[in-house]
């Protein structure tokens, strides 16, 4: 069937937020949508804020709540059988998963009007040999859930009415996809109607299974009208070959520079709803900061902490103009010894420890600082192998934060900070991993400060060497509300150095880091080295990917923790045991099995001992 004229076209728009919350994108969206519709059912699992419902309401729609499980699927289900579908030629089923449209809608509607079609979709998904639930089950291609639509007669039909009658229960995602998206292209394809899908990507998926995420600027240059929102916080590990991991920032320079979506309605739902490290990780926001500086609007901060490294901050001091710069000493004999050397009309203060000088920089500086930008460095960095000065990390900041970093953010207006490229040598390998024990700590006082953002608890975290930074004043905003401790500044890896993104992206902005190509190019070697190392311990001749060796590697993690837990009283006599670990299997023998599990675990598998244990 075919649409001419005007249709009658029913949208169905299923909606879900943690927090209640409708961001401006999906207003757009809905708003957009809804010029093509006779009228929409905005279906919201869960419940949305006051102000949340009547942002949808006004964008155009019948707002119907329904308990929040069974995922979008589900919602399109309960709308659809609620409806009078006598007088509609076609109904459209779409949810919140995009952001757009990116051009007008007319074109699409148009050729697709034009198809003689049962059900079309914007895209569809090429299948695999091996499905993501069972490698023993084929994934067949298939119209993709979030954005189809159905025309007369198999709107009316009794088959069509009865599959969503009889939808199996999903409560996860692989359900949606396993028991509805491949399913109902497959079952009314083998009953005789028709499809087809507005953006045709064959061509593209010899190299490339899912072009709308591993080549979505490609498809927005075919016509596309949205983007997946999933695109900007994909796992590195998800895609780093379809192509090189790049997807996330080639689709925001395309829409940037190519079309007029506000990229601060991606900014704006990605900063609330995912945690920095998520965001960050899918962007690879390495940005290209021009040598020259181009005014003196920045605000330099510098900390000085160790004399054995004054030349290198004394040098960035002098690296180019600034419209105020502050010197904050350690001790009164290093202002002395250094205040002559720095530009006139340096404003130097003395400040004591490390964690004293950055609450002097947050409490009384901030809020003196008029300027746009804000720089910060310092040379009070954890030692190197417990004995070495870091002028590795703190030559790479120097670099990297002195260059004309205003302009990058005066080129990307969703950036609130730059960092120098993480530091990749023997002490930094594991920076950030500590972040679910550090974010438990800190979680409370960000809280109490009113710092509100996804904290992706459970994940690596970003941590920036030493906190330097070079930022937006207004990125600085909520980290200016919260009360710094001294312990934020001392171990190996302190609280401070999460602490400036977490800031930025409360205050909404992305973050991003920028450095030399000669400097990038040297992480990269040295980090490849590290990687190549570690990979030649796991390897095997018929395993080389790095899922398998990751696999392989968290194998061998808990066969060795549950080696730990079995060890006999014979092998625990011979073997040579501290008091706390022979107290641990005398544990082991008096409680009862269940009771031990518990103590040490509470879950099914292996847990890990406790870390005195492994010391």
């Amino acid at each position: 069937m075919t649409l001419t004229g005007t249709p009658r076209r029913l949208g169905i728009f299923a909606y879900y937020d943690a927090d209640g919350i409708v961001d401006d994108y999906v207003a757009a969206l809905v708003s957009e949508v809804g010029k093509f519709c006779e009228r929409q059912m905005l279906v919201v699992n869960g419940t949305l804020t006051t102000n949340g419902e009547a942002k949808l309401r006004a964008a155009g729609g019948e707002v119907m709540y329904r308990e929040n499980r069974g995922y979008d699927i589900t919602a399109y289900r309960d709308a659809l059988l609620a409806q009078d579908l006598a007088g509609v030629d076609e109904v459209l089923f779409y949810n919140q998963t995009i952001f757009g449209p990116v051009c007008p809608l007319d074109e699409m509607f148009r050729t697709m009007g034009g198809r003689d079609v049962d059900f079309w979709g914007l895209s569809r998904h090429k299948g695999a040999q091996h499905a993501p639930w069972d490698e023993h089950e084929a994934f067949p291609p298939h119209v993709q859930s979030y954005w189809f639509a159905v025309r007369k007669p198999m709107l009316t039909d009794d088959r069509f009415l009865e599959y969503w009658r009889e939808l199996p229960a999903i409560e996860t995602y692989w359900d949606a996809v396993r028991k509805h998206e491949v399913q109902f292209t497959k079952r009314f394809s083998e009953l005789g109607f028709t499809w087809d899908v507005y953006l045709h990507t064959e061509a593209d998926e010899i190299c490339n299974d899912y072009p709308l995420m591993g080549k979505p600027a490609e498809t927005l240059r075919q016509g596309s009208p949205f983007v997946k929102r999933k695109v900007f916080l994909t796992d590195r590990t998800g895609y780093l070959s379809i192509p090189q991991g790049g997807a996330a920032q080639e689709a925001w320079d395309y829409l940037k520079v190519q079309t007029d979506y506000p990229v601060r309605l991606i900014a704006q739902n990605i900063t609330r709803t995912a945690s920095v490290a998520e965001v960050t990780q899918a962007f690879v926001p390495y940005f290209d900061a021009p040598a020259a500086a181009t005014g003196g609007g920045v605000t330099g901060v510098l900390y000085f902490a160790r004399t054995e490294q004054a030349a290198l901050l004394l040098a960035a001091a002098k690296a180019r103009p600034y419209a105020k710069l502050y010197a904050l000493f350690a001790t009164d004999a290093l202002r002395v010894r250094f205040q002559s050397e720095l530009p006139g009309g340096t404003a130097c203060a003395v400040c004591g420890d490390s964690g004293h000088g950055v609450q002097v920089m947050f409490r009384l500086l901030y809020p003196a600082i008029r300027s746009a930008y804000v720089l910060y460095l310092t040379n009070d960095l954890p030692l190197i192998l417990s004995e070495f000065q870091d002028e590795t990390t703190l030559l790479l900041a120097v670099e990297s934060l002195t260059a004309a970093c205003e302009t990058v953010l005066e080129q990307e207006e969703c950036l609130g900070a730059l960092f120098a490229p993480p530091s990749v040598h023997q002490d930094c390998l594991t920076a950030g991993a500590d972040w679910p024990e550090m974010c438990a700590r800190i979680a409370p006082r960000l809280r109490a400060a009113g710092i509100s953002c996804p904290l992706g608890e459970s994940a690596p975290g970003v941590a920036v060497r030493g906190g330097m930074f070079f930022a937006r004043r207004a990125a600085l905003a909520p980290l200016a509300r919260l009360k710094l401790e001294a312990s934020d500044f001392e171990g190996a890896y302190p609280a401070w150095e999460y602490l400036v993104p977490l800031s930025a992206h409360a205050a909404g902005f992305r973050i991003g880091y920028t450095a030399s190509y000669a400097s990038l190019g040297r992480s990269l070697a040295n980090a490849y080295a590290m990687l190549s190392a570690a990979d030649q311990v796991f390897y095997t001749p018929n395993n080389r990917r790095f899922d398998k060796l990751l696999f392989r590697m968290k194998a061998i993690r808990n066969f060795y923790y549950e080696r730990r837990f079995q060890m006999t009283l014979e092998q625990a006599f011979e073997a040579d045991l501290t008091w706390k670990q022979k107290l641990w299997i005398c544990l082991q023998i008096l409680l009862k099995p269940e009771t031990f599990r518990k103590l040490h675990s509470g879950a099914d598998k292996p847990a890990a001992p406790p870390v005195d244990l492994l010391d």
